[in-house]
């Protein structure tokens, strides 16, 4: 079985969406790709490693706090929100040259993340509680057994469990 290219899947999902906080939902494949970017470099080590794969695993999760399959686009503002919280928790932790290297847009990354999270966070709410209490881990947890694999350019990502994951490079088959 062929692994999902979320990010395709993501810009392809939000591409051309108009509506409220449009400017956080249509950066989604922007900020997914971030992490991405991030997740492949070695240099990204440790809690902040685990950060970064619990972002991504929060996207792919289908029955998040804002599904969706429920509420089109609208729907990735939860997974923006999560984020946006660990870009600002990463942000301390990481050297600049990081966060710079996987950040592969014209736009400052520092205002396409306040915009999302001030985007985001109007738009969930008390919710946010929900994403954010241990980064959606129960969430992640359970529904990361439904998912098990990402291809993330040019490595499948097979997620163990809660902020444990192995790659290989490939095309991601089992």
């Amino acid at each position: 079985m062929e692994v999902p290219d979320y990010r395709a899947q993501i810009r392809r999902f939000v591409h051309g969406y108009v509506g409220a906080h449009q400017d956080a939902i249509l950066r989604a494949g922007d900020v997914f790709d971030f992490y991405a970017r991030l997740l492949m470099d070695e240099r990204v080590s440790g809690d902040s490693r685990s950060l970064v794969a619990s972002v991504l695993a929060y996207f792919v999760v289908p029955d998040d706090v804002l599904p969706e399959a429920e509420l089109g686009p609208y729907g990735m503002l939860d997974d923006l929100h999560l984020a946006a919280h660990v870009y600002r928790m990463l942000r301390r932790q990481l050297p600049r040259e990081v966060i710079d290297d996987a950040w592969i847009e014209d736009d400052d990354v520092e205002h396409v993340m306040d915009v999302v999270y001030s985007e985001s966070r109007a738009a969930l709410g008390k919710l946010r509680k929900d994403v954010l209490r241990g980064g959606g881990a129960e969430l992640i947890q359970s529904q990361l057994r439904n998912v098990g694999h990402l291809r993330v350019g040019g490595l499948c990502v097979q997620f163990h469990g809660l902020g444990t994951f192995s790659s290989s490079p490939g095309r991601g088959r089992r």
